[in-house]
């Protein structure tokens, strides 16, 4: 049954990527439907609790580069799959949460209580991956140096420039990685009576950005919601962050320290941006997508959405939380809980239009009566700069009341000094028991619209 349910699985990936190969395939696309032999993966644990089953699995995903390269070609996962007593037959869509952690020898042997509590909210099957990527990783010509998260990531994009390779980019094997773990659930779920046909990917930053390329190269993926990964059109990212800034925040220091916000811009970075930004597939996200940002981020300049949101087909959602930085909160499976559970009962969540004037208003227009409607703002009178670390959390916000129109309006005006950053937030109510809104934002506004340091980056 497991060998019969996953050939028919890959035989219509792989026919999808043929269809796809004579369309626009990149080295992504390749790299992630190259077979793989090393592609297995077993239980070690199953528990049962109240109102859910959870199965624990380990997976190789694949091989990443040599071992003459580096000491961890083998890519090794947890992988949590959480079945609900109750409600079970209601989707074939399961939820993936793409997640990160070390392989350090030690396995998952509990359910995180927001995990639990998903699943039984939607009935849904609820996966969890872990390790990617696989981490720390040795390099062969860094003896002695562990590296990890964007230490990774950097290091490939280096390699990836100097050799012209992309497949050293990590992010194809991260991708890789996330559909392996499709594989792993629909074959799993089915040797257990349950037939899976798509997914709700999600994922919080560098998962974030793994779970844009899942869906670019992927067709089992239904929707998505990307977390703290307001990166988009990367090249034009690094040159704005200068340009707001005129430094680059400590939190980008190993992608500086390989020059890669600069090295990006050349044609060969370009080149390589075709494979690994999310901004290259927008016209692969025809799905829905549900973008959680952080007003406050350290990575990401506040207003980062104006680069690549208007240019993504719908449907398209979109939420800033104010005063919080790149970790958000704890909750953000939770948050997105509404929309995720319209996704599963194929409804469409309630959204919002928005419009900036040339004269500085910023209009809403909503698609049902909302519970309410908050102007959110923030001041900063030395410099365009509204990282949660450096202003704290300054957000304050007061309710808008409807025009006779039904639309709602604010007037962003500049400070005296310094640049005052706004948004409009909005609120519905939903009939969930763990989560009672669903609340969307426009995109950051900045006044006065000028960047200090315009023409300055990359000199």
């Amino acid at each position: 049954m497991r060998v019969r349910t996953l050939s028919l699985f890959l035989f219509i990936g792989s026919f999808w990527m043929l269809n796809l190969a004579q369309a626009t395939e990149t080295a992504l696309d390749r790299y992630v439907a190259r077979p793989d032999s090393h592609y297995s993966f077993s239980e070690y644990r199953s528990q049962r609790e109240f109102g859910y089953n959870a199965y624990f699995l380990k997976m190789t995903s694949q091989q990443w580069r040599s071992a003459a390269e580096v000491d961890r070609p083998i890519w090794e996962h947890e992988v949590l799959i959480v079945m609900p007593q109750f409600g079970l037959d209601s989707s074939d869509t399961a939820v993936l949460l793409i997640d990160g952690g070390d392989n350090d020898g030690t396995l998952l042997d509990e359910v995180d209580s927001a995990v639990g509590a998903a699943a039984v909210a939607t009935g849904a099957v609820l996966a969890v991956v872990r390790q990617i990527p696989n981490q720390p990783l040795y390099f062969a010509d860094e003896p002695g140096r562990a590296r990890k998260e964007d230490a990774i990531l950097a290091y490939s994009l280096d390699k990836a420039l100097d050799t012209g390779d992309p497949e050293w980019a990590v992010h194809l094997a991260m991708t890789k990685a996330a559909v392996r773990a499709m594989d792993t659930v629909q074959s799993f779920a089915a040797s257990k009576g349950k037939i899976i046909r798509d997914f709700l990917v999600l994922g919080g930053s560098k998962r974030g950005w793994t779970t844009w390329l899942t869906a670019a190269v992927d067709p089992r993926v239904k929707a998505i919601v990307p977390a703290s990964i307001d990166m988009p059109n990367l090249g034009q990212q690094f040159i704005h962050h200068w340009e707001a800034y005129g430094f680059y925040a400590p939190a980008l220091s190993d992608y500086v320290a390989f020059d890669l916000p600069c090295r990006l811009q050349t044609p060969q970075g370009q080149a390589l941006l075709q494979v690994i930004d999310p901004y290259a597939y927008r016209e692969r996200y025809t799905l829905p997508k549900l973008l959680l940002n952080a007003t406050g981020d350290q990575f990401f300049v506040t207003d980062s959405s104006q680069l690549y949101y208007a240019d993504l087909p719908g449907p398209k959602w979109l939420r800033y939380t104010p005063n919080t930085d790149h970790k958000q909160s704890d909750d953000t499976v939770i948050k997105a809980l509404p929309w995720i559970d319209d996704i599963l009962d194929n409804k469409t969540s309630p959204n919002i239009e928005w419009k900036l004037t040339r004269r500085g208003a910023l209009w809403v227009r909503t698609s049902q009566p909302p519970k309410s409607v908050r102007l959110w703002q923030a001041s900063n009178p030395d410099a365009r700069d509204f990282r949660l670390e450096t202003l704290g959390p300054v957000w304050t916000s007061q309710t808008l009341q409807a025009r006779p129109n039904g639309l709602y309006a604010a007037r962003l005006q500049a400070p005296a000094r310094g640049w005052t950053a706004f948004m409009i937030e909005v609120s519905f109510e939903t009939a969930g028991a763990l989560e009672p809104e669903q609340v969307y934002t426009t995109g950051v506004q900045i006044f006065p619209d000028t960047l200090p340091h315009a023409g300055s980056a990359c000199r």
